[in-house]
């Protein structure tokens, strides 16, 4: 959050009307997307443990979810180290974009098989109860 707030208050307070500023890369923005790897990272773990205990302490989900996550956190620090060779907006290599891209695709494809694995273990573990019609 503080890294967020500096980023804001040097393009909005100090860098009002000039253009130099606005098109650079302030550090703390940079330092943001390898302090958001590391929340990813932990995010991913706990929801990785939950899916683990709910299977039953399987292996198989561990062996498949765990590569994705740490994979997912490689690509954002590479992002990350990759934005401090950029010095302005409008200089971005095209490794940088397709890095870029490639990893937020891993990230909503990692997301959306750790909600389908948890929908799909959370339906086993359903109750007995009747469904209440209103």
């Amino acid at each position: 959050m503080a890294f967020i707030l500096h980023a804001l208050y040097t393009y909005t307070i100090i860098g009002h009307g000039s253009l130099l500023i606005a098109i650079s890369i302030v550090w703390s923005l940079r330092i943001h997307i390898a302090v958001v790897a590391v929340n990813d990272l932990l995010i991913r773990g706990f929801f990785i443990h939950r899916i683990w205990r709910l299977s039953k302490f399987k292996h198989v989900v561990k062996i498949i979810n765990i590569p994705s996550a740490v994979f997912t956190a490689g690509i954002t620090v590479a992002c990350a180290v990759d934005s401090f060779f950029i010095p302005v907006v409008t200089d971005t290599s095209t490794t940088f974009e397709y890095l870029l891209i490639f990893g937020l695709s891993f990230e909503a494809l990692a997301d959306v098989s750790n909600s389908a694995l948890l929908c799909l273990l959370l339906r086993q573990h359903m109750s007995g109860f009747r469904r209440l019609v209103y």
